[in-house]
């Protein structure tokens, strides 16, 4: 006899962003998730989850302290964590959400050009998955220490771009 199995799988993130990369593999790209709630909203600021505040188990001459947007507990539930930060290419570089707090959030990529001389430009892809649905994917040429911001996603009790 056959039989049907339906299986309902939920992500531990409910947002999750995804930077890579090809062409070199030995140069370093950056992703950035800002809280653009605020209107002082720079990269490598306060607001920034980047590789320098967001990730665990970094060495403290390296990294800030780690970043909480919302309450004391860093890398859980609404607070940022880089899951993933490839130093040498081609990525991914992942930063997860598990519990997003309603707000603005802003996508940020950005060619780090202090680790080699590489000068080459890269062809970045970064994609967006939400409750780990893709809800978008974003292509574009970057050169050496160029800054691209992409997309906002809005999270309003279920998100959208």
């Amino acid at each position: 006899e056959t039989s049907d199995i339906e299986v309902m799988a939920m992500p531990a993130a409910r947002v999750s962003v995804e930077l890579t990369w090809r062409d070199n593999q030995e140069v370093d790209l950056d992703l950035h998730l800002v809280l653009a709630n605020e209107e002082d909203h720079r990269i490598c600021g306060d607001d920034d989850c980047f590789w320098g505040n967001c990730r665990q188990n970094c060495d403290s001459t390296q990294c800030r302290e780690p970043l909480t947007w919302f309450g004391d507990t860093p890398f859980e539930g609404p607070n940022p964590r880089l899951d993933s930060d490839d130093i040498d290419g081609p990525g991914p570089e992942t930063i997860n959400l598990d519990e997003p707090m309603n707000g603005r959030y802003r996508v940020y990529a950005h060619y780090y050009g202090f680790v080699n001389e590489a000068t080459d430009p890269m062809s970045a892809v970064v994609r967006v998955l939400l409750d780990g649905v893709p809800v978008g994917e974003y292509r574009r040429v970057l050169n050496r220490n160029q800054l691209w911001r992409m997309v906002d996603i809005v999270w309003q009790d279920g998100g959208s771009l």
